[in-house]
């Protein structure tokens, strides 16, 4: 499934037909920027299975920069891109070749080896790579290692064409920006994480074009067409947990799982329940059927807790938060609480309520909105709680990317 956050790349690269021409073509040359575009793109196919580490995705040029292989991080625990795009290439192949990966070789062992030493063994004659490691471990160590044995490690740019005497910079400036753009995206959740210690939050809505998500009844079933409610499943299995209000379970009664096609994967689920009414009607709910109970998480008021604790069968994963004077959870308790328990990232699902306090709080990174072109009128929305006294005090989002659904349009941006 085609990641809505990497479409400008697909056109400003033609991807489509790039992708087609080196499977096709027994040597097709291309660019370092190219060959990062592609890379970028490989990295996303693992985006369902590698957290908490980053999506990472490896090309490999011969010594006369035609393209050789390429590779992807594909499960947590397994093999790195590198490994991957590496692995099937003989010493003779790899003789000066040019290997472009998007984060910087890892220069520890932990599950498995250290990319940087394997680099290092082979006849390759330079890395590029797209975004330094800041991971304490990493963090310049592994383009280190690289060098100290008589190899080039190339920040991508920094990187410079050297063939015949040339030193011109690659691309120009703004292209260079784009691509740095586009790979700090790909690696915006490990970023996130190991900078600040915190889950990369992205909201997720569907609306009809006058920007409603509800009627006043909290009908919502469906204002986007199938199309758009699949690619939903497809955000729910790249993100590690799902947060939702209990009203949206209490009024739907929802699975909250995922269902894609070839998919297992099961994420946690975070119910925003302040009066422990899911809490203490869970075996009755769909979402009892649909999860393990161990990865069902509940943020509870602390003055409902006497009620959650004499429950039988009581969880143990409940978080207890007093509200703020304006009458809700501070939101970034709930998302610490889910980082210490391994929940790089969460995706927010709530109704209107949930979403108005996100967006009060500005507790989040990252929204999804599917657009369905359909006018509703007088219903509910997703900011009606935000009022503005000045235009200056908008949210201004950033990095728009769009993707058609049929007849919907999926939007997402940064904040």
């Amino acid at each position: 499934m085609v990641d809505v956050r990497c479409q400008k790349l697909y056109s400003a690269f033609g991807l489509k037909q790039l992708l087609s021409e080196i499977s096709s073509t027994t040597k097709k040359k291309i660019n370092i920027s190219q060959a990062m575009a592609i890379a970028i793109h490989e990295a996303y196919q693992g985006a369902q299975n590698v957290s908490p580490n980053p999506m990472v995705g490896c090309v490999v040029l011969d010594g006369h920069g035609n393209f050789l292989s390429k590779g992807y991080h594909q499960v947590y625990g397994s093999a790195h891109a590198e490994i991957n795009a590496l692995k099937d290439l003989d010493r003779e192949q790899l003789q000066d070749a040019t290997v472009v990966v998007t984060l910087e070789p890892c220069a520890h062992v932990g599950k498995t080896g250290s990319c940087a030493l394997f680099i290092r063994d082979l006849p390759v004659k330079r890395v590029v790579y797209g975004l330094v490691d800041p991971f304490h471990l990493v963090s310049g160590k592994g383009a280190q290692i690289i060098k100290d044995a008589g190899k080039e490690a190339i920040l991508f740019s920094e990187f410079t064409d050297r063939s015949e005497g040339k030193t011109t910079p690659i691309m120009n400036q703004s292209d260079t920006a784009f691509i740095n753009q586009q790979l700090e995206i790909l690696a915006e959740n490990f970023l996130l994480n190991v900078r600040q210690s915190k889950p990369f939050v992205s909201l997720k809505w569907a609306q009809s074009l006058d920007g409603k998500m509800a009627l006043k009844n909290y009908e919502s079933q469906w204002i986007t067409n199938a199309t758009s409610r699949t690619y939903a499943h497809y955000l729910r299995s790249i993100h590690d947990g799902l947060i939702v209000g209990a009203g949206t379970v209490l009024r739907d009664n929802p699975k909250l799982n995922i269902r894609l096609e070839g998919v297992s994967k099961e994420g946690k689920l975070i119910v925003i329940d302040p009066d422990a009414e899911v809490f203490k009607s869970f075996e009755k709910l769909e979402i009892a059927k649909a999860h393990k109970k161990e990865n069902v998480f509940f943020v509870i008021d602390t003055k409902a807790s006497q009620a959650a604790d004499s429950t039988p069968g009581s969880f143990k994963n409940v978080l207890f938060l007093n509200k703020s004077e304006s009458g809700f959870f501070p939101l970034e308790e709930i998302h610490k609480f889910c980082f210490e328990r391994g929940m790089k990232s969460l995706l927010v699902e709530g109704g209107p309520g949930t979403l108005n306090q996100y967006i009060l709080q500005k507790a989040f990174n990252r929204t999804y909105a599917f657009i369905a072109s359909v006018i509703m009128g007088d219903g509910l929305g997703y900011s009606d709680d935000l009022q503005l006294s000045s235009m200056s005090k908008k949210i201004q989002l950033k990095n728009i990317e769009k993707l058609d659904m049929d007849d919907d349009t999926l939007l997402t941006a940064l904040v």
